[in-house]
C-alpha cells in the first residue's frame, strides 16, 4: 500500500516520473510562449525598427535579437528530439536574455524585471528547487550589476526611459521587491511540486499494485480455468470409460478395453487390472495396456495380497495409493518391464466393500496424480468393479442357461425315446387319403430333385422327419426353407401336446393319489384301512392279487 512518504523504491519511480509531467508541462509553455512570442516579436520588431531615439545600429542588433529568439524558441517547441534538458535550458536562456535585454534596452521602466522574476520560476518548476535557488542569485546578480552600469553611465539609454533607472535606490528597492516575489512564488510552487511528486509516485505504485494484482488474479483464473477444463476432460473421460465398459460382456475384452481406453484417454503410460484369486492371497494381472504389461501378462505376473507392491498394500487396505518416485516411495518403481514409470496409483475396485480387484495406473511424469485424480479414478474404478461383477454374473447366467437347455434337451430326447418305444406315429399321405403306418413300414428316405427329407428338430435334437415327394418337379430352395419352418412348428406343436398328454397322465395321478388318501383317512381301524389299500390298489392296477404284510423289528431281523 502506498504511504504517505515515498520509500527509496519511490525515489527511482520519481526521477522516472519527472520527465513525463515536467516535459508536458514544457511542452505546453512553449506552444504557448511560442504563439505569443510570434506576435511579440513582430510588435516588438517594428516598434524597434520605428524607434528614432535608437541608432541604426541599436536597431539592428535588438530586432536581431528578437528574431533569433522566436527561432530558437521554434526549434525547441517542435523539434522533440531535444533532449528535455536541453529544450528547457534554453527555455530558461531566452527568459534570461529577454529579462537582460529589457533592463539595458528600458532600464527599470521596461519589461525586464518580468523575464528575470519569471527566469527562477520557471527554473523551480521545469528542473528542482536548488536551480530556482540558483537562478534566483543569478538574477538579483544580474539586476546589480545592471544599476552598476547605469548608475556609473557604463549604460546608456534614452531620456524617457530614465525614471529611476538611474537611481541606485530605485534599483535597490526593485532588487529586494523581485527577490521577495521571486522567494514567495518558488518556495510554493517547490512544496507544490513535491507533493505533486508524492502523489504522482503513490498513484504509480497504487497503479502498479493494482495491475499486479489483476495480472494475479489473471494468472489465478488462467489457472483455475485450465483445471477445471483439465477436470471437465477427466470426468468426460471416466465416463466414456465406464460407459464403454457396460459394452463387453465377457470379462476378459471388458478388461483389455479398459486398459486400452484409460492409455489411450487419459494418455498414461501403463494401465493394468489386477483380480484377486479365490484364496484372496495374489493379485493376478488380467489386462494391460502397455508392452511391458503385456509380457508380464504373457508370464502370468502376479503379486502378493499385502506385500511391499503398492498393488498389494492397496489390495489389503482397501484404499487407494499413490507412489511419486520421491523418498520411499521409489522402491515401487524398480520393474524392469515398465522402466519408464516415474509415478503410480492403485485403486481398489470395491463390490459391497469387498475388493475383487486392482486398477493400476502409472506415468513417465514425476508426482503426476493428486487428490482430485484420485477421486476421479476411485469412481471409475468403483463402475468397473460393478461392471466386473455383472458381467461375470452375466457368464455365470450363461453357462447355467446353456446347462439348461443342454438338460432340458436331453430330457426331451429321453422323453421321445420312451414316449415312442410304446407309441408309432408314422402318416402317410396318398391321393387316396391319410393312413397310418406301422413301426415296421419304412419310406425310402433317400433325396432327390423330386423328393426332400426335412427332419423334425427340437431343441437341436431330431425327434423325426418329414419326407415329400412329388413327379416332375424339383423343389427349390425357398420352398425347402418353407418346409423347413413348418417343420419346425411341427416340432413344437407335437412337443407340446406330448407335455400336455404328460400332464394330463400325472393330474390323473395325482387325482387317483388324492382319492386313495381320502379313503385311506375315513376310518382309524387298522384292519379296514389295510382292506381299503388292497381294494384301491387292485383296482387301480387290475392286478389278480395284493398281499401286505406288517413285520416288526424282529421279524424283519430273522427274515434278513
Amino acid at each position: 500500500m502506498p504511504t504517505d512518504k515515498p520509500s527509496k523504491n519511490s525515489s527511482i519511480t520519481s526521477g522516472e516520473t519527472k520527465p513525463n509531467w515536467r516535459e508536458e508541462v514544457l511542452n505546453g509553455l512553449l506552444r504557448g510562449i511560442f504563439i505569443f512570442g510570434l506576435f511579440a516579436v513582430l510588435i516588438s520588431t517594428k516598434a524597434t525598427m520605428s524607434d528614432a531615439s535608437l541608432s541604426k545600429q541599436a536597431q539592428l542588433t535588438f530586432s536581431s535579437i528578437y528574431i533569433a529568439s522566436i527561432l530558437i524558441l521554434g526549434a525547441i517547441t517542435f523539434v522533440h528530439r531535444i533532449p528535455y534538458a536541453l529544450r528547457a535550458g534554453v527555455l530558461l536562456f531566452l527568459l534570461y536574455g529577454l529579462g537582460l535585454s529589457g533592463l539595458t534596452e528600458s532600464g527599470l521602466s521596461g519589461d525586464g524585471r518580468i523575464f528575470i522574476l519569471v527566469f527562477p520560476i520557471m527554473a523551480a518548476i521545469l528542473f528542482d528547487k536548488r536551480l530556482g535557488f540558483i537562478t534566483l542569485f543569478i538574477g538579483v546578480s544580474t539586476l546589480a550589476i545592471t544599476a552598476f552600469a547605469f548608475s556609473s553611465g557604463r549604460i546608456y539609454i534614452p531620456a524617457v526611459y530614465l525614471a529611476n533607472s538611474t537611481s541606485p535606490s530605485a534599483w535597490i528597492s526593485g532588487s529586494v521587491v523581485l527577490l521577495l516575489l521571486a522567494i514567495a512564488t518558488i518556495i510554493p510552487i517547490t512544496y507544490l511540486i513535491q507533493n505533486l511528486e508524492i502523489q504522482i509516485i503513490q498513484t504509480n505504485d497504487l497503479l502498479k499494485s493494482v495491475e499486479s494484482e489483476q495480472r494475479t488474479l489473471e494468472q489465478i483464473v488462467e489457472e483455475r480455468t485450465e483445471e477445471l477444463e483439465h477436470r471437465a476432460r477427466q470426468l468426460e473421460n471416466a465416463s466414456q470409460v465406464a460407459h464403454s465398459a457396460l459394452v463387453f460382456q465377457n470379462v476378459s475384452e471388458l478388461l483389455s478395453n479398459v486398459t486400452d481406453f484409460i492409455s489411450e484417454k487419459f494418455g498414461y503410460y501403463h494401465a493394468g487390472i489386477f483380480l484377486l484369486d479365490d484364496k484372496k492371497e495374489y493379485a493376478i494381472l488380467q489386462a494391460a495396456s502397455s508392452d511391458g504389461g503385456k509380457k508380464m501378462l504373457g508370464r502370468g505376473h502376479q503379486l502378493r495380497v499385502g506385500g511391499e507392491s503398492i498393488v498389494g498394500a492397496t489390495a489389503a487396505e482397501k484404499r487407494p495409493h499413490i507412489a511419486l518416485d520421491v523418498g520411499v516411495d521409489a522402491v515401487f518403481f524398480n520393474n524392469p518391464d515398465l522402466p519408464e514409470t516415474h509415478s503410480e496409483m492403485a485403486l481398489p475396485l470395491l463390490s459391497q466393500n469387498n475388493v475383487v480387484g486392482i486398477l493400476d495406473v502409472q506415468s513417465t511424469k514425476i508426482k503426476a496424480f493428486n487428490q482430485h485424480d484420485l477421486e476421479i479414478f476411485q469412481t471409475l474404478a468403483n463402475q468397473l468393479a460393478l461392471a466386473i461383477q455383472n458381467a461375470h454374473l452375466l457368464e455365470e447366467t450363461q453357462t447355467s442357461i446353456a446347462q439348461l437347455e443342454a438338460l432340458t434337451a436331453k430330457q426331451s430326447q429321453v422323453a421321445w425315446q420312451a414316449h415312442l418305444e410304446h407309441q408309432s406315429h408314422r402318416y402317410l399321405y396318398t391321393p387316396l387319403g391319410i393312413k397310418h403306418l406301422k413301426r415296421q413300414q419304412l419310406l425310402s428316405s433317400e433325396e432327390n430333385d423330386e423328393s426332400v427329407n426335412i427332419p423334425i428338430a427340437l431343441r437341436g435334437k431330431a425327434i423325426g422327419n418329414i419326407m415329400l415327394k412329388r413327379l416332375s418337379k424339383s423343389w427349390s430352395g425357398k420352398e425347402k426353407a418353407l418346409i423347413s419352418d413348418i417343420s419346425e412348428q411341427v416340432g413344437l406343436a407335437i412337443e407340446n401336446a406330448r407335455l400336455v398328454d404328460e400332464t394330463r397322465k400325472q393330474a390323473t395321478q395325482d387325482q387317483l393319489v388324492s382319492e386313495f388318501s381320502t379313503k385311506l383317512r375315513e376310518t382309524l381301524d387298522m384292519d379296514t384301512v389295510v382292506k381299503t389299500a388292497i381294494e384301491e390298489i387292485k383296482k387301480t392296477f387290475n392286478l389278480k392279487e395284493v398281499e401286505v404284510r406288517l413285520n416288526t423289528p424282529e421279524e424283519d431281523e430273522v427274515e434278513n
